[in-house]
């Protein structure tokens, strides 16, 4: 999809819902859990956030976006039911000029993600190496 094309609410495959909420499910029980890590090894600890980061980041972001997609087509249908009841009223002529703008879709950003994403993972290699060896 194009970002110049207006945003399309139900339209979207259902396995990206199943891959989103999969990784944020996935990620926000490492992060969750990373607290439990912390009497035994500071290392396992941080270890564990950049594993959360890294594996939840993508399907929360994609969740985020999409969110916010489905509230500018909620505002969008609100004020085109709002536009034909005043054209209703003023007339064709008088409503031309105050036409109602499809909203676009969210940039995603997908290569900054993908560089966090990738800045967590190396961070949980170097920590996991870390606790691995003060064992």
């Amino acid at each position: 999809m194009s970002h110049n094309r207006g945003v399309e609410i139900g339209r979207e495959p259902w396995w990206k819902y199943m891959l989103s909420w999969a990784s944020a499910l996935v990620g926000g029980f490492f992060l969750a859990c990373s607290p439990l890590t912390l009497f035994e090894n500071i290392y396992d600890t941080l270890a564990c956030i950049y594993l959360g980061l890294w594996l939840g980041l993508p399907g929360i972001w994609w969740l985020y976006c999409n969110r916010k997609d489905k509230q500018a087509w909620q505002t969008f249908l609100k004020a085109q039911s709002e536009h034909v009841q005043y054209a209703a009223v003023l007339g064709p002529q008088a409503m031309a000029s105050t036409g109602v703008e499809l909203p676009q879709r969210r940039p995603r950003h997908w290569k900054l993600v993908a560089l966090i994403s990738f800045v967590a993972l190396l961070g949980f290699d170097q920590f996991s190496s870390l606790a691995l060896s003060n064992e």
